[in-house]
């Protein structure tokens, strides 16, 4: 019978938190403007081919680096293409990267959190494992992945999502180390309770909040690491249109043709800091302590 009643209130304590981050997150401007702006990004990349009537691979040598014009917003590059339907275009790849490497990160990450922290016998194992991928610099790393693996785009979500997969699987792992000592899960498992069912009932939704703002600063990382890579020439192959191509061919020319680099620029920078405004709303809205100070 006590357990029953602590058990409701501990639903019901989840469910006040539900709605109290919510409304935290309502009065957080940053946050909205994070996410109005994300929105936008992904409008862009979804409705790409009716946002412009320009191809972003034709070439076109007889208007090759002219600058912004009405009929060129962005200005045309070395080849006579439109750097508008270029960036358009590549926003494309930089959000199927973002969004895959942190799906992937996020699954794998959750998974070997849960098993290192429920686990005594695996957490030295598994978390050693991941000290040893952390010690490397992340983009060192990528580039001799990308040198085995060669240069495409689900190598470039491969690569990046061995990265960033420790990231995540200590935030969780932190979690279900502190969650598998609390009352109610002690007394599931005193009722006979199977591991898997405690995982899933009890422990998985600890572990949501904090992925979700690891998640979106993952989404911003990996974001900036294609674009570098590709910048590098050992990420997206140079014919498909990505910001960090844009940028690398247009450094060539940049005295000649600012604008090459400038808005593809822009366009990094516009959806980092997007995520990185949006991570930062989640955080403050789903940490308890930032809503009391609040």
């Amino acid at each position: 019978m006590e357990i029953a009643v602590e058990e409701r209130e501990h639903l019901e304590e989840e469910m006040s938190l539900k709605v109290s981050w919510l409304e935290v997150f309502k009065h957080k401007g940053t946050a909205i403007c994070g996410a109005i702006l994300l929105f936008l990004t992904l409008f862009t990349a979804i409705f790409a081919p009716h946002l412009t009537h320009h191809k972003p691979l034709r070439l076109d040598v007889n208007i090759r680096l002219q600058g912004p014009s009405a009929s060129h917003l962005f200005g045309t590059d070395e080849f006579g293409r439109d750097v508008f339907s270029r960036v358009i275009f590549g926003t494309r790849v930089s959000l199927l990267v973002g969004g895959a490497v942190m799906l992937f990160t996020s699954l794998i990450g959750v998974i070997l959190g849960i098993l290192a922290g429920y686990y005594d016998y695996l957490d030295n194992v598994l978390m050693r494992i991941m000290d040893g991928l952390m010690a490397f610099p992340a983009m060192v790393m990528a580039i001799a992945l990308m040198a085995v693996l060669g240069p495409s785009v689900l190598n470039v979500i491969i690569a990046l999502s061995f990265i960033y997969m420790p990231r995540t699987a200590r935030i969780i792992r932190s979690v279900v180390l502190v969650v598998r000592e609390m009352v109610y899960v002690q007394a599931a498992r005193a009722l006979g309770a199977r591991d898997l069912r405690i995982t899933l009932k009890h422990i998985l939704p600890n572990c949501v909040p904090p992925l979700i703002v690891q998640s979106t600063f993952i989404f911003a990382y990996s974001v900036l690491a294609e674009a570098s890579l590709s910048f590098l020439g050992v990420g997206v192959p140079p014919y498909i249109p990505s910001w960090g191509n844009i940028i690398s061919s247009g450094r060539l020319f940049i005295r000649e043709a600012p604008w090459m680099s400038i808005f593809p620029g822009l366009a990094i920078l516009m959806t980092c800091m997007a995520l990185n405004l949006l991570g930062d709303g989640l955080r403050d809205a789903l940490d308890p302590r930032m809503r009391e100070i609040g």
